[in-house]
């Protein structure tokens, strides 16, 4: 694990006694991924999942971090790869219904086609 606050690691390690999870199982490390370079190095890359327990405006600043840690990410996988839940799923504001959402996706294409057109296109 990995957390900026210096009492993680203490309370990783409660956490994982009360479960009964080996210390020698798990690795935890403090320091902040978006300006520590070595630590995101020490961390690797590769991971099948990350989980992450903190809040939204937190954890869209690491987005950028993440496809270096999910190995689905580098795979190009998006059926295994992040998704939002808890406080990012509160930043979704549109919910449009499925024929919605087809004519925004058609008239977005049509949009940039006429721009592609008219850019490359001599009558």
């Amino acid at each position: 694990g990995c957390d900026i606050d210096p009492k993680s690691p203490g309370a990783a390690a409660d956490n994982a006694a009360l479960n009964g999870i080996d210390p020698a199982a798990y690795q935890m490390y403090v320091g902040d991924v978006l300006t520590d370079r070595r630590l995101r190095a020490k961390l690797g890359a590769g991971y099948d999942i990350v989980l992450a327990n903190i809040v939204s405006d937190v954890i869209i600043p690491l987005a950028p971090y993440a496809r270096e840690c999910v190995a689905a990410c580098e795979k190009g996988d998006a059926e295994h790869a992040i998704a939002g839940a808890g406080e990012c799923a509160q930043r979704i504001t549109d919910l449009p219904t499925c024929a919605e959402l087809a004519e925004r996706i058609t008239n977005d294409a049509e949009a940039i086609l006429k721009g592609v057109a008219a850019k490359y296109v001599v009558d």
